[in-house]
């Protein structure tokens, strides 16, 4: 089993090691302490930034995770995924609280809208 690595430019760059297949999406909070990120291996995880530990890998896709994103107040994560639905996570306890289906085809990209707290998203 392979492990892939996750790389953030930044002055200095950080290196997280975790996910067992291809990152496709990464997200990083407006606080700028936590960074989220989708995988070809069905997880989500939520790394902390400054000790570059894994903090919980957030289980529930059947398929792989195209898209994750933070909400403004980091209180919520967004997913989408090859399994065509759209997960809400609990940010600090990492329960998907709401699974959204419906899309005929996967769900490649999940964003969060600046006015307010819905979501949109986009299936291929």
């Amino acid at each position: 089993m392979t492990t892939t690595q996750v790389m953030i430019p930044d002055p200095v760059q950080k290196l997280f090691r975790g996910h067992t297949n291809w990152v496709f999406s990464v997200a990083i909070s407006s606080d700028k302490k936590w960074i989220v990120s989708g995988s070809e291996d069905c997880t989500i995880k939520v790394w902390n930034v400054k000790t570059e530990e894994c903090m919980r890998t957030l289980e529930g896709h059947r398929n792989r995770v195209y898209s994750v994103v933070f909400s403004p107040d980091g209180k919520w994560i967004v997913s989408g995924s090859y399994d065509k639905t759209i997960k809400i996570w609990n940010g600090e306890t990492g329960e998907c609280v709401r699974t959204l289906k419906g899309h005929g085809r996967y769900v490649r990209s999940v964003e969060n809208l600046e006015c307010g707290n819905r979501r949109m998203c986009e299936d291929s």
